[in-house]
């Protein structure tokens, strides 16, 4: 197992807890691939950023996902042979997942290959093929943390491919319409058995069957007998008016999801092929816009892929009579805010508001939607909703805990920000600054501001985050009448995307960055500090006390300690799926609108609170006497030297399980929550050691400066081995630093 070390004279036997994830709606970004585990009820999905998902058929709806992995980059087909899924991800290639425990799968490894566009596996889970550009591959994967190329096989732009469930028989469909038979029973040598021409039909999908071979075409669905594979026979052809997208076989039923190019509408279609020679249509029900694209079967239901619509569940008992008889919902990148007032969470997306019973956040239950309205921010105060659409300023009543329509109010042009306080609303459109009586139901006041993206309140005041132009400060005691009081110039037009304000201090995300400014001079407002983000761009901030919650692109929720507003502390992160927006805390638990809604619990038990190992008691500052190091000696806490011992020799040792690093390096101390490995090995490793060395002589040079340093794994980060993790380094809970290294 990976180990790094800390030879060090201050050390960290445990690292810092992270707030729980207690609960989320089960969302996802766009489901664009699905199989299904028939026997178990569950079936699994490539999500997009959301990676590897895990449904129960059990619980149909928002909360049927029961377990989910995130991958590094955008997942886009699975394929799943006992307890492991193979994931194509646009980052790490082939993803290989142990999904015997579905609530928690885990990567075992991953085969690095971005060109990998298709994929099937051998039927004992040992081999797996890949389509590339211009070629198909063979990788064993008998040990996943290690994947093996075995073979490549060059191909003209080869289209599709389906791995027989019986025998070594690999199908592969190319650009030249014809259907290659490999033999894989050696696997490093692919054997050519048969061809057969698809009659020009570019083949997009495909499925096998017992003895049949059933292509997806643009326009048809054909079928080939390969009961002797050196001479494939075409066996029947049923003609088409649209494409077929995905494909499944259940019995002597294909199931088919098509796309009508001329409309773009999408169809499942259900096709009966007990007489191979003469398949016939027997049902077909529309399934979307755009957003079909594979199905899988279990019993009398099919449960279609629908990209950001998420997964729809279709009766198929009665094959000409299909019906719609749920979903598990899919969220693209269209969560974009969460309001919550008492025992309800109210959830801001794309196709609507939706509304939680968060009585015990645990198990939240949603309990009522508009989709009407295109939701895209949302602000409680007592009984009043307020929620800014592309078109309104939409009003809701909240009382009896289920949303009841109000009013409307127009925005002249998209809403993007809405801020309540009491019976006035300050919203904000493409126009800048509007103000609205929400008892007279009208707009009372407004303000031409360019580019707003975000609006907060403070007592008579508001500020407005401004893109590339920066933060504006307006003076809203008069409603009717607001008036820009103040700016804070964006610096080299980094963009100001979000703002929430406390006091004196107005906390900015600035780009990749949070930016706190001391608006005590409303006119003046004047920066204190910069402090980088982990993520891409951040996207929303919620001050509670002294604690900042702060979303990021790609970097979940960090989470600060704005004792020091000047000096932010970084002390953990909410990681949920990687696009986080809107958040908002009561009491203890924090509420994250991230591809639906996602619930922490921000309480650390006693048992995780961070434990910080020394070798002995440090003493109090004392003059410092200078000393010379001689080659082989140390220094002590008090400054004192300590001759004939090497700190560049220490043995290194490996930490087992409950174990955590001594004051020397050796193992042994209390043991902490994670165990810790290195990105990259001996390189991580040698860092490791040399910061730790850098450490100990600081700790001893102060002379009695409590100053501590210790490394925790960054969420969401995997590399090609498993046990391979990126870190952080922080000071100890005394010190006031955030910074990483990694």
């Amino acid at each position: 197992m990976p180990h790094c070390f800390l030879g060090c004279v201050a050390a960290v036997a445990a690292l810092s807890a992270y707030p729980e994830e207690i609960w989320n709606d089960g969302a996802v970004n766009s489901v664009f691939d699905i199989d299904v585990n028939a026997a178990g009820g569950l079936f699994y999905g490539a999500t997009g950023a959301t990676g590897l998902v895990v449904w129960t058929t059990a619980n149909v709806g928002v909360n049927g996902a029961v377990g989910r992995l995130d991958t590094l980059g955008m997942a886009s087909r699975v394929v799943v042979v006992g307890d492991v899924a193979f994931l194509v991800d646009s980052v790490m290639g082939v993803a290989i997942v142990d999904v015997s425990a579905p609530a928690k799968p885990v990567l075992l490894g991953s085969y690095e290959d971005l060109d990998v566009k298709e994929i099937a596996v051998s039927a004992d889970g040992t081999f797996l093929y890949a389509l590339r550009s211009n070629s198909v591959i063979t990788v064993d994967v008998s040990s996943p943390a290690s994947p093996a190329l075995l073979a490549t096989k060059p191909l003209t732009s080869p289209t599709a491919l389906c791995a027989s469930p019986t025998t070594p028989t690999l199908y592969v469909s190319d650009a030249t319409a014809e259907i290659l038979l490999l033999n894989m029973s050696s696997p490093s040598s692919p054997t050519p058995l048969g061809t057969i021409s698809s009659s020009g039909n570019t083949i997009t999908t495909m499925t096998a069957s017992g003895n049949t071979v059933y292509l997806g075409a643009k326009g048809s669905l054909i079928l080939v007998d390969v009961t002797n594979p050196a001479v494939p026979v075409k066996t029947a052809g049923l003609p088409l008016s649209v494409d077929v997208m995905g494909i499944s076989a259940a019995g002597t039923t294909i199931y088919m999801v098509v796309s009508l190019s001329s409309t773009e509408e999408t169809f499942l279609k259900v096709v009966d092929v007990s007489t191979p020679a003469k398949p016939v249509e027997v049902g077909s029900t529309p399934v979307g816009l755009r957003e079909a694209s594979a199905v899988g079967i279990i019993g009398t239901t099919a449960y279609v892929a629908c990209k950001d619509r998420g997964v729809k569940v279709v009766s198929v008992a009665d094959k000409a009579n299909m019906t719609e008889v749920g979903e598990y919902p899919g969220g693209y990148f269209g969560t974009f805010d969460v309001a919550v007032s008492a025992n309800r969470a109210f959830l801001a997306r794309y196709r609507g508001l939706f509304t939680y019973d968060i009585t015990n956040p645990a198990t939240a239950v949603q309990v009522a939607s508009d989709t009407s309205i295109y939701a895209y921010k949302a602000s409680v105060d007592g009984n009043t909703l307020a929620v800014a659409d592309m078109t309104d300023l939409v009003v809701y009543d909240v009382s009896g805990g289920v949303p009841v329509l109000l009013g409307k109010m127009p925005f002249s042009t998209d809403g993007v920000s809405v801020k309540l306080m009491g019976s006035t609303a300050y919203a904000a459109d493409d126009d800048g600054l509007k103000i609205y009586d929400l008892k007279a139901m009208k707009m009372v006041g407004s303000l031409a501001v360019a580019s707003v993206a975000a609006v907060d309140v403070a007592n008579t005041t508001a500020y407005l985050a401004c893109g590339s132009s920066g933060t504006v400060v307006v003076d809203v005691s008069d409603s009717t009448n607001p008036t820009k009081v103040g700016e804070l110039s964006s610096t080299q037009g980094v963009s100001h995307r979000t703002v929430a304000v406390q006091g004196t201090y107005a906390y900015i995300g600035a780009g990749a960055s949070l930016l706190v400014v001391d608006v005590s001079n409303m006119s003046l407002p004047m920066p204190l500090s910069t402090t980088p983000l982990t993520g891409v761009l951040c996207t929303g901030i919620t001050i509670s006390g002294t604690t900042a919650y702060v979303s990021s692109f790609g970097s979940g929720v960090a989470v600060y300690d704005i004792t020091s507003p000047a000096s932010p502390r970084h002390t953990g992160t909410c990681q949920s799926s990687g696009v986080p927006r809107g958040t908002r805390v009561v009491d203890s638990t924090l509420y994250v609108a991230d591809v639906g809604l996602w619930i922490f619990n921000l309480t650390v038990p006693a048992t995780q609170a961070p434990q910080v190992a020394t070798a002995a008691p440090v003493a109090t500052a004392e003059p410092l006497v200078p000393q010379t190091l001689a080659p082989n000696d140390t220094l002590a806490p008090g400054g004192t030297v300590t001759p004939g011992v090497n700190i560049t020799t220490l043995v290194p040792s490996t930490l087992v399980p409950g174990a955590s690093l001594a004051p020397t390096g050796a193992p042994g101390g209390t043991p902490g929550p994670v165990a810790v490995g290195t990105k990259s090995g001996k390189s991580m490793h040698d860092t490791l050691v040399v910061l730790a060395m850098v450490v100990s002589v600081i700790v001893a040079v102060a002379g009695g400066v409590g100053v501590y340093c210790y490394a925790r794994p960054r969420a969401q980060k995997t590399f090609n081995n498993p046990q391979d993790v990126e870190y952080e380094m922080f000071e100890s809970p005394d010190g006031n630093d955030g910074h990483q290294a990694s």
